[in-house]
């Protein structure tokens, strides 16, 4: 007599149909990017130093690599500290360029501190995803729209680490000239003005709900990068 009793098997419950739609404030997900592949070291400090790198380029814009590389003998990485609210110490990277125009995330990514839109072309960083563990960490970020080809500066700093505010040129006519060479697989339909129940849900309608958004305008006044009363710590 057999041990264990035969089952019955139940029928396969059929999957919910998923529409995909071209989401345009965020990486393409139906393109094949242009590889932009060049990196700078943006800050350095006795146990760590952090390296962002372009990597892949569409015409919407481009995709960063931002890797933390640890000493063996220094302090570990608190990873769970790097996801809490906005604060001081914290990582913090942003792109300017020379009219003015700028991009700028934190390490603090949480949707409570989204700012308030500007009208286009201000630039956007925000942050998709990290993991790592160890000696390395390593987050991606999306920036968007596509900067002009030319000079630039990235701008970073990691209190936390023992880096103060470092500033590094960074030319991103590679990053323009790859995202030429992005070409497109098979057309998405774009995001419905009003998507209805159940088709279209907050998670479906924006990869990045839950993912901030930062946005900064070109200053006002001819201060450069010096922080003033309009900045978001002022």
């Amino acid at each position: 007599m057999p041990f264990f009793a035969e089952l019955v098997d139940e029928p396969p419950e059929q999957p919910t149909a998923q529409v995909h739609y071209d989401h345009p404030d965020d990486r393409p997900m139906h393109w094949v990017p242009g590889e932009a592949g060049i990196g700078v070291v943006v800050g350095r400090a006795e146990h760590t130093v952090v390296h962002v790198a372009f990597q892949e380029a569409y015409p919407r814009g481009a995709a960063l690599e931002i890797l933390a590389l640890l000493h063996p003998d220094g302090p570990e990485l608190d990873h769970m500290r790097l996801h809490h609210e906005h604060r001081n110490g914290g990582m913090r990277m942003g792109l300017l360029l020379p009219d003015g125009r700028r991009a700028e995330s934190y390490s603090g990514w949480h949707p409570a501190h989204v700012r308030e839109p500007h009208p286009e072309p201000d630039f956007h960083l925000v942050q998709r995803g990290s993991g790592g563990g160890g000696l390395s960490f390593e987050w991606s970020a999306w920036l968007w729209p596509l900067p002009p080809a030319g000079p630039a500066t990235l701008y970073f700093r990691w209190d936390d680490r023992g880096i103060g505010e470092t500033a590094t040129p960074v030319d991103l006519t590679p990053v323009v000239e790859a995202a030429a060479s992005a070409y497109e697989l098979w057309p998405l339909p774009p995001v419905p003005e009003h998507p209805g129940d159940g088709e279209f849900g907050w998670f479906a309608y924006s990869p990045l709900s839950g993912q901030p958004r930062f946005t900064a305008a070109a200053p006002d006044s001819a201060s450069g990068d010096a922080a003033d009363a309009g900045d978001e710590d002022g």
